[in-house]
């Protein structure tokens, strides 16, 4: 899926967010230098004056510098490698703000190993205690060693962790919500804002922790008495010195992050051009996208969340020589049955085993979920369909795949719903395809189908061979027409069934549903979206969408499902049409096998 992210989190390349964070990082920290000092000064225990004033404003220039570039580029590489992790192994949190709190953490536990260093010798500088970068270096050496340059680690992490749970979820949601008002991602301009504003909130909150940072950094107190952990320094300064000591230098600090947010995240965008957002990278903001193919080597290429097959994907992949292997082992599986068993039963196990083979496959590559489909040929018989779709899970798991990780697929007919809804009790999910009527979702959706996949071009395909159109404009494509009904339909009415748009003919098709649960995309297709740039904006959301359904909630019978689809020619064609393509695609398919039987 993208939710095939397939990569659900935005992806800019790990090249793009070194160079980001780099930049960014020098860039605010030699802008903004003089309020760090006045900040660490006003911090110190001898008091602004005492250690400087506003002499020497630049003093411990050299060492921010020198710590600035690979502390930003450490942090932002580490930090988005979280994010895009987190966005593949759980995407429904990729926008949660503890997903933000994680990324965040890892990113300062590698940052402050580069800044800890360089921040105790530049404090040191700061407040006169060393004349030169140099100096600085040999004189905490010769005196505490090298653990003297890791002198306040933990302080630092008590100070930043903090920070970052507060400062980039806060970005991250503000741009989120900000991205949702407008239907589009923010621009490099409204995400610098919003940095701003979450370095200014997160600034002020932690300053007590910034003071104690300092302190430890600096060594001692006016007295000469070694401060000892952060809780010894945090309880000296309150106790000692009263609670307005802890929230020294809040001022310069605040304005000296607010500034500086604005700055790091206005470059961390235009870093992105690095490598450009294309159509998929913006499409994977606001759904999960899904590899539609059986091809494991471009689900590999494309790093989907979740892959989907069919039959028809199935026969095309089988006769691939790359895949020879798989085909061979379930061939060998089929001939180990037992000797009495019909030629019929046989070829229906070892196409099973087939699609497991290439279903354990496809898992070695993507986190989600696999769709795995029941033969075709039983879209009419409810419990053989049962039987089928237990053969399939416990293949996967004698192979070590726990059920919660496959989707069987079946078709959408009265008794594939049934048999989806006796599956779901058992706690086998479901994945309802070759769905094209609204009678169909409405059913599925009863039933607690886990997902449906609507097919949005065949759906054009007929409506254009019955009314000689020759194209579509893309917001009035009849297959994105039906997908959004069903959406808003099932936000509307608390559906928990995911609605995964399929089938697609073109790339207008897929940006016109934006922000559908998820989508499921050829390789071709998908191919395209990274080649293209132009912006795309959402187009569905779920409190929209529940707004803007204004029809009554359905439930169907089945002589009412059956007179319902009836009446919808579209969907009656389309479904008899999807099946008998699929059976004759088992059909070939088993002609194939046979003949691999025989030698």
């Amino acid at each position: 899926m993208s939710d095939a992210e397939v990569v659900n989190a935005p992806s800019r390349g790990f090249v793009a967010s070194l160079l980001g964070g780099a930049v960014a990082g020098t860039s605010v920290d030699i802008a903004l230098f003089p309020l760090d000092t006045i900040k660490t000064r006003l911090q110190s225990a001898e008091g602004f004056f005492k250690a400087g004033g506003f002499r020497g404003i630049y003093s411990g220039l050299s060492a921010a510098a020198a710590g600035s570039a690979p502390g930003g580029a450490l942090f932002f590489s580490t930090y988005e490698t979280s994010k895009r992790m987190i966005g593949i192994y759980l995407p429904e949190h990729k926008h949660s703000p503890v997903a933000h709190m994680a990324a965040a953490a890892s990113g300062e536990m590698a940052a402050c190993l580069v800044r800890v260093p360089t921040e105790i010798v530049k404090q040191r500088m700061q407040t006169g205690m060393y004349d030169s970068f140099k100096g600085a270096v040999y004189g905490i050496r010769s005196t505490e060693g090298l653990f003297g340059f890791y002198r306040g680690y933990w302080s630092m992490i008590a100070r930043e962790i903090p920070f970052s749970f507060i400062q980039f979820p806060l970005w991250e949601g503000l741009k989120h919500q900000w991205s949702q008002q407008q239907g589009s991602p923010v621009n490099s301009l409204q995400g610098a804002i919003c940095g701003s504003i979450a370095g200014g909130v997160a600034a002020s909150i932690t300053t007590p922790l910034d003071v104690v940072k300092t302190r430890l950094m600096l060594g001692k107190d006016v007295h000469g008495v070694r401060y000892n952990g952060t809780i010894d320094t945090f309880k000296r300064v309150y106790t000692e010195e009263g609670v307005k000591r802890l929230f020294s230098g809040v001022g310069p600090r605040t304005m000296w992050i607010s500034i500086g947010g604005f700055v790091f995240f206005g470059i961390d965008s235009p870093t992105k051009k690095l490598k450009e957002v294309t159509q998929l990278d913006q499409l994977k903001e606001f759904t999960t996208v899904v590899a539609d193919t059986g091809d494991i080597d471009s689900i590999a290429k494309y790093k989907p969340q979740d892959a989907t097959t069919n039959p028809s994907l199935l026969f095309k992949a089988a006769q691939m020589d790359q895949y020879k292997h798989l085909v061979d082992d379930a061939v060998a599986y089929g001939k180990g049955l037992d000797k009495n068993m019909s030629e019929k039963e046989r070829l229906g196990h070892i196409i099973d085993k087939l699609s497991v083979n290439f279903g354990l496959e496809i898992l070695k590559i993507v986190p989600g979920y696999v769709s795995t489909e029941v033969d075709a040929r039983l879209s009419f018989d409810k419990e053989t369909t049962i039987k089928r779709a237990h053969r399939i899970i416990e293949m996967y798991e004698k192979a070590g795949i726990k059920k919660d990780r496959i989707l069987v697929k079946i078709a959408s007919t009265w008794e594939g719903i049934q048999a989806c809804k006796e599956l779901q009790k058992e706690g086998i999910s479901c994945n309802m395809t070759l769905l094209f009527g609204f009678a169909q979702a409405v059913a599925c959706a009863e039933a607690g189908a886990t997902l449906i996949s609507p097919f949005v071009g065949r759906i054009l395909d007929w409506h254009k061979a019955k009314t000689g159109k020759a194209s579509y404009a893309s917001n009035e494509d009849p297959g994105v027409l039906s997908v959004t009904k069903i959406y808003q339909y099932y936000k509307k009415f608390g559906y928990k069934t995911i609605v995964m748009g399929a089938s697609f003919r073109n790339t207008g098709e897929i940006t016109e549903l934006a922000g559908c649960d998820r989508l499921t995309i050829s390789p071709q297709l998908l191919d395209e979206l990274t080649k293209t740039t132009t912006k795309i904006a959402r187009k569905l959301d779920a409190e929209g969408a529940s707004k803007k359904y204004t029809g009554e909630k359905l439930t169907f019978s089945e002589k009412e499902f059956r007179l319902s689809l009836n009446e919808d020619a579209m969907a009656t064609e389309k479904l008899a049409e999807g099946i008998r393509g699929f059976s004759a695609d088992i059909v070939k398919l088993e002609e194939i096998l046979k003949s691999k039987l025989k030698n």
